[in-house]
């Protein structure tokens, strides 16, 4: 048997909002609708935004699992009634779905992992939220197998604190394994709760803790269920001022974060290159900075205002802090260079639409995949990986993912390439104004994805030289 290929997925910078494309042997997060109703007791508690609703409690690996609550029960795979008892004694997979009937993959996916386990001592348990008068026509075409329970309240969701999509594995001792983020756990997981292969610990980027990783063959869940992001939980722990702070980072190797608001600004564990172009909105490609130890630094940087103000204007505390705390010229200067210039001679190509108006638009990330393949079956180790990465922009070997344009303009996904490549990618189409399109994924060198957007969208991908301007970094 061959062994299975791992896919090692790198995601491009892309120029506005993302509808981020994935490559994955797992199942991808499926559409979440609906706001159910709230009981009278959870509304007297304190209140924490949650999936189906407040949440007052938090569960983790190792508790006892709490009971399931439900109004009734939608298809049962025993003759006998449900009590609290059936969730020990066997491994019970829980997932909750607010909205059912617009989930047909993920449907089709269940019932494939339910059939696949029909011999084994694994229960599987379905909970939605979704109003009868919906759910009912579209279980009764589309019957969902194990356990399947109606929970209008989100009484279920909430004892267990759900505030984002997640499916729970629980032991035969009815102690809750982990949390999978997935929401539909695949063959992989199920079969590693089987084996006692769950790890709950988060990986440290470090190489030796990766590498181990990889060795052991774990598959890695959630201690605790997956939060919602909150502005005030990010918030550097600074006195508010106009200080800015930097210092060097405190963030593991390969490690970074970033948050923002009207109020503050941070940024943890970024190159000094990466953070000026986070800093200037501009592509790392067209920064120009000699001293590639100094480039390579990393940092963490925070303002924490007294008071609101502008994105424009923290930016440009934190550029003028920066300059004076590091002792840099940074200014833009026109250089001639190598560059991809885009044109468009016989107009747009027939996958490019023109969009209707919409205030607004948004292009999808772009893909770059490579496919580990092993003779003897292992995974990639850290070093792999790492050369994985360093050819990400070689021009061989690569698989281009969908690229997803709603509403943008070529010169934003012009950005988007550019993200990917060795030099600057300049549009000289003269295409304006706002398009939808999509490139389907092609397995490709970069010469045949350049011939596919010929194709397709009528775009030429040409090298050539042009005077472009750069963000200019040098000391002083």
């Amino acid at each position: 048997m061959n062994p299975r290929p791992i896919c090692v997925l790198i995601t491009l910078l892309t120029a506005a909002n993302l509808h981020a494309q994935t490559c994955t042997n797992e199942t991808s997060t499926p559409t979440i609708a609906g706001k159910p109703g709230e009981d009278k007791a959870t509304m007297q508690q304190p209140k924490l935004p949650g999936l189906f609703g407040p949440i007052t409690t938090r569960t983790k690996a190792g508790d006892l699992a709490p009971d399931i609550a439900f109004t009734r029960v939608l298809h049962a795979p025993l003759p006998t009634a449900w009590t609290s008892a059936n969730l020990s004694g066997r491994i019970t997979v829980l997932t909750f779905f607010p909205d059912t009937s617009h989930n047909l993959q993920s449907v089709s996916m269940w019932n494939a992992v339910v059939a696949q386990f029909a011999d084994r001592p694994i229960q599987f348990l379905w909970i939605t939220a979704e109003k009868e008068s919906s759910l009912l026509p579209f279980l009764k075409e589309h019957p969902l197998h194990g356990w399947v329970f109606h929970d209008p309240g989100g009484r279920t969701g909430n004892a267990y604190g759900l505030e984002n999509p997640a499916a729970v594995l629980i032991g035969t001792d009815r102690r809750i394994i982990g949390f999978d983020r997935r929401m539909l756990p695949t063959d992989r997981v199920v079969n590693a709760v089987i084996e006692n292969r769950i790890r709950t610990t988060p990986i440290k980027p470090d190489s030796p803790d990766l590498k181990a990783f990889l060795e052991s063959n774990q598959v890695l869940l959630n201690a605790e269920s997956p939060r919602m992001p909150r502005i005030e939980n990010n918030k550097p722990a600074f006195p508010p001022s106009y200080e800015v702070h930097i210092s060097p980072t405190t963030m593991e190797s390969n490690s970074t974060s970033s948050t923002s608001a009207p109020d503050y600004w941070s940024a943890r564990g970024f190159d000094l290159k990466s953070l000026i172009a986070r800093l200037y909105n501009i592509d790392a490609s067209r920064i120009d900075f000699p001293d590639a130890e100094a480039a390579k630094n990393r940092y963490d940087v925070a303002l924490v205002l007294p008071e609101e103000e502008s994105e424009e204007a923290i930016k440009h505390r934190i550029q003028e802090a920066l300059k004076k705390h590091l002792h840099l010229s940074i200014a833009p200067e026109t250089q001639s260079m190598d560059v991809y210039v885009v044109t468009a001679p016989n107009g747009p190509g027939p996958a490019l639409h023109k969009a209707e108006p919409s205030g607004g638009g948004a292009i999808g990330s772009s893909s770059t995949v490579f496919e580990w393949k092993s003779p003897d079956g292992r995974p990639p180790t850290p070093e792999d990986i790492q050369r994985i990465m360093e050819n990400m922009k070689s021009s061989s070997g690569v698989t281009v993912g969908q690229i997803s344009v709603d509403g943008g303009t070529i010169v934003d996904f012009c950005r988007t390439l550019e993200g990917g490549l060795d030099r600057p990618v300049i549009d000289e189409t003269n295409l304006t104004g706002r398009y939808d399109f999509q490139v389907a994924r092609a397995d490709s060198t970069r010469e045949q994805f350049f011939q596919q957007l010929h194709d397709q969208l009528g775009l030429i991908i040409t090298p050539s030289q042009r005077n472009v301007t750069l963000l200019a970094v040098r000391p002083i």
